[in-house]
């Protein structure tokens, strides 16, 4: 490979690098809230294949949910707050509340926790498959490292080494 082609490859390998960074940063940053949207990484096997681990997933809270939907919610007994993404498997009616019995598709038995409708944050109507490994990675030092200072540096390099060779 020619020394030119090198760093045409180095240069374009950078801003993809770069490119990936801030759509990521787009993504976890970006205001969703007005559109009622919200944004999840799957962080489980229990969705596969349908949602692979590190899958990004929008979700949109909806006036009613059915048997089928998967949906993103935060049980109440849940201490930590953390959200989970898991398929409705049926509803029932308690105490004249609609009640979800949810169930991950890769899963052999359903939630131990009957959802209430309160508990669900929304029904999630898009996936980009693995995109959410690349936000993940992004909000740590080592990722801020990947993403923005070998990329930077790399240009800065490249631009000095045009510089000089253009004296």
């Amino acid at each position: 490979m020619a020394i030119g082609n090198k760093k045409k490859v180095i240069y374009y390998l950078t801003v993809l690098i770069l490119v990936t960074f801030w759509l990521t940063i787009a993504f976890t940053k970006a205001n969703f809230d007005r559109l009622g949207w919200y944004n999840f990484i799957v962080q489980s096997q229990s969705m596969e294949p349908v949602l692979p681990v590190g899958s990004l997933v929008l979700v949109k809270p909806q006036p009613n949910y059915f048997a089928g939907d998967v949906i993103t919610f935060i049980p109440k007994d849940n201490p930590d707050k953390i959200s989970r993404t898991h398929r409705i498997f049926k509803t029932i009616k308690w105490r004249g509340q609609t009640m979800f019995v949810t169930k991950g598709d890769a899963n052999s038995t359903v939630d131990t926790q009957i959802i209430s409708q309160d508990e669900i944050i929304g029904k999630v109507f898009y996936k980009i498959p693995y995109l959410g490994m690349f936000i993940y990675v992004s909000q740590t030092k080592i990722g801020s490292f990947f993403y923005i200072i070998i990329p930077v540096s790399l240009i800065i390099f490249i631009e000095i080494k045009n510089i000089v060779n253009s004296l």
